[in-house]
């Protein structure tokens, strides 16, 4: 067993905590996460302030790395390409049921996934009884995910949606509906350390929830996006800009995704540069389900292209995104069967890495 997985497991326990290995330099400007040799290299290209500032690796002729440093330095060599990754709209070639996510007997809905795809938090159960959020964990990507351990912040007369867990697991988000209500908020429970469960009862989110509903709450490199109420039933997708603290602003609606009807659950790439949703508008969908569509966009201030249906993800019923792997290949969602008594289900569709 991995020590990720050793400290997911932890989580189950009760403390929800997972440590993560530094690897690689950490994008601070210039703090580097390898001991620097008092070489004369050249300073970093990120900062050339910080208190060591030299490249590990002795310099070649011109002043400059002959192989690549570990410090993101001024190298002459070429960067090692990175792992394999899926571009934006490559069609997914595979659909399936992820195993201990698809009861016949229970609820199961969008999930978040860590980056290992071996931990899961899943809101999990039914709207007349109460949708709560759980950790599961399972061995490997083809086995079945179990040991559904309650977060313990989640439990309480409301029903949970969505979650968002951040990069340094402390601040877990997600929406709240109370149960029999109509109006939902997106709200987060704070924790001090990783050692330590998520008990914290949810607060509102400052400048993200509003008068109206507003939920589906995931955060990209430029802000949070959230699903807000436009008035008479329809849902538009906001932007929650970062505020550089931790926090965000006010937010405003990212209108080149937004219609008439409903667009909700977003979820973004890695980069911020693609955006999933959830959208029932003729002019992308068929029939009256919301169906996955995708926009993309060429950098984080450029706007987003106009949103293309997925059409390898359209079943009969609503389908929600959930998550999406690092490298774009998996996609993760949720597909509501048609029929008062059918169970909601989680998915994963695949594609190869280009």
């Amino acid at each position: 067993m991995s020590s990720r997985l050793v400290g997911l497991v932890v989580v189950l326990l009760g403390l929800m905590g997972c440590s993560q290995p530094v690897v690689g330099v950490a994008a601070d400007g210039g703090s580097d996460a390898f001991v620097v040799a008092t070489d004369g290299g050249m300073p970093d290209a990120l900062s050339s302030t910080d208190a060591a500032g030299t490249d590990a690796f002795p310099p070649d002729a011109s002043g400059v790395d002959a192989s690549i440093g570990a410090d993101a330095g001024s190298d002459a060599g070429a960067a090692d390409a990175g792992p394999p990754s899926c571009a934006w709209d490559a069609p997914f070639v595979s659909h399936t049921l992820v195993a201990g996510l698809s009861s016949p007997t229970e609820c199961e809905y969008a999930p978040f996934l860590f980056d290992d795809e071996r931990s899961v938090v899943v809101p999990r159960g039914c709207s007349h009884l109460g949708i709560d959020l759980y950790v599961a964990t399972r061995t490997s990507l083809a086995a079945p995910f179990s040991g559904f351990v309650l977060v313990p912040a989640s439990r309480t007369d409301h029903n949970d949606f969505h979650a968002f867990l951040s990069a340094n697991q402390l601040d877990l988000y997600w929406q709240r509906v109370p149960t029999g209500g109509t109006s939902y908020d997106p709200v987060v429970s704070h924790r001090g350390s990783t050692a330590v469960a998520f008990t914290m009862d949810p607060v509102p989110i400052p400048n993200v929830a509003q008068a109206g509903n507003d939920g589906s709450p995931w955060i990209a490199p430029d802000g949070m996006y959230t699903a807000c109420e436009r008035g008479a039933g329809g849902l538009d997708i906001k932007l929650s800009p970062s505020d550089g603290a931790g926090g965000f602003l006010a937010g405003h609606y990212v209108v080149e995704i937004n219609s008439d009807y409903v667009e909700t659950a977003p979820i973004l790439s890695a980069d911020g540069l693609t955006i999933w949703l959830s959208t029932n508008r003729p002019d992308v969908t068929t029939g009256t389900d919301r169906d996955i569509v995708v926009a993309h966009r060429t950098s984080l201030t450029a706007p987003f292209g106009t949103p293309l249906l997925v059409p390898s993800l359209h079943v009969a019923g609503n389908e929600e995104p959930g998550w999406i792997s690092p490298d774009n290949c998996r996609l993760y969602y949720s597909v509501e069967a048609p029929g008062a008594t059918a169970a909601d289900d989680v998915w994963v569709a695949t594609r190869t890495p280009s």
